[in-house]
């Protein structure tokens, strides 16, 4: 039961998110000054089609990152601000500072913890697909009208 209610809970946030940036691109777009249809609803189709594509984008992000295909990237980052930055590594309980770690044992750490803390991506892959149908779908009736 609990597990549900936090599944439906991540749904609506991520459709409150969608909708707030489907409203910030009708406004950016003059949604609130027009006042004919045939503009408010290209309009609408515009702020549809952002808000799915943009949701979409973050999913893949999130997914191609879970892959590994970002964590050398991430490696680097860490150790260099590790090099430039020493007092930001951990000191063991004697006082003395472990050595960066190596690459695969990086690696093998992220992978064991975004197993364990990883979020589920299906609320942002399929609210978004319902923004970008949304936003075609105004573009049909856009043309149509």
């Amino acid at each position: 039961m609990n597990q549900e209610k936090k599944s439906y809970k991540a749904y609506i946030i991520t459709a409150v998110v969608g909708l707030a940036m489907v409203l910030m691109a009708g406004s950016n777009a003059g949604l609130y000054r027009e006042f004919g249809l045939h503009s408010a609803v290209l309009t609408l189709a515009n702020g549809g089609a952002v808000a799915g594509i943009i949701l979409l984008s973050i999913c893949a992000l999130v997914w191609v990152k879970r892959q590994g295909a970002l964590d050398g990237i991430s490696y680097s980052i860490s150790v260099g601000r590790h090099m430039l930055l020493p007092f930001t590594l951990k000191k063991n309980e004697d006082g003395t500072i472990d050595p960066p770690k190596k690459y695969y044992d990086y690696c093998q750490e992220r992978r064991t913890k975004e197993k364990e803390e990883g979020a589920n991506l299906r609320p942002i892959w399929l609210v978004g697909a319902v923004y970008l149908g949304i936003g075609v779908l105004f573009t049909i009736l856009f043309f149509v009208v």
